[in-house]
């Protein structure tokens, strides 16, 4: 299990950074919260890249073949420490960290942590982010397991047909979490033909889309090859029938 100590603001800061691989992906801890009422939260980011970059500072990333040249234009130097990219001419708000942002091509933005300095400065002018990012958020207040009752947010949505379980034990200043389940049970139909996948005919349904992407799976259908097969023979059962 995950072991942290409940600091005075609620946090488990032991659990910061701490990665975990969901179906091959990796997502880094960014946030926790356990209140007094003993609701858990857990917010993990992921991201196609992850770096970090000085004020001023310029690259240029691909992504599924895409360029984005990445400039942080401004980091804050006062708290709450705030950092504003220019990305290919777009320019995000001004971000703190654990927040996202979506580009016009749907492509997230998410800040990991701004850092106050860097070695022998006094500014803040370090941010350590994802671009590509996906920021999964459960909350659940049953610590016990296989209910699935506490609520998944993808990014900003909150997804109606997904669940979260987390599973802890806790005592006034230590908390153990011993599993972290994510369940989706569609409440519609999808049809998806011989040889296709189902991410190309659920682009309508956000939900999906998300979940699909975010714990990298997808379903094919790969046809009928039935192992045996019987053969029915059909007789009238009268003159007119």
């Amino acid at each position: 299990a995950l072991k942290s100590d409940i600091d005075s603001s609620r946090d488990l800061d032991d659990l910061d950074n701490k990665k975990i691989t969901i179906l091959g992906k990796e997502y880094s801890v960014i946030n926790t919260e356990f209140t007094t009422g003993s609701k858990l939260t857990v917010e993990m980011m992921g991201g196609a890249v992850q770096d970090t970059m000085e004020e001023g500072e310029t690259k240029t990333y691909t992504i599924n073949g895409n360029d984005y040249e990445v400039t942080a234009s401004t980091i804050t130097d006062t708290a709450p420490f705030k950092a504003k990219f220019v990305i290919n001419g777009e320019t995000t708000d001004a971000l703190e960290a654990t927040q996202t942002a979506t580009l016009a091509d749907k492509t997230q933005l998410g800040i990991k942590e701004i850092l106050p300095n860097e070695a022998g400065d006094v500014t803040a002018d370090i941010v350590e982010f994802y671009l590509g990012a996906q920021k999964l958020k459960i909350v659940d207040s049953n610590s016990s397991s296989d209910n699935a009752d506490g609520t998944l947010t993808i990014g900003t949505n909150d997804i109606t047909d997904g669940g979260g379980d987390l599973v802890w034990s806790n005592s006034s200043t230590e908390l153990s979490l011993s599993t972290i389940q994510i369940a989706w049970q569609s409440s519609d139909a999808y049809y998806v033909p011989v040889d296709g996948k189902l991410t190309d005919h659920v682009t309508e349904d956000q939900d999906v889309v998300d979940l699909l992407e975010s714990l990298n799976i997808d379903f094919q259908f790969t046809g009928v090859n039935p192992s045996k097969e019987d053969e029915i023979k059909v007789g009238a059962s009268g003159n007119s029938k």
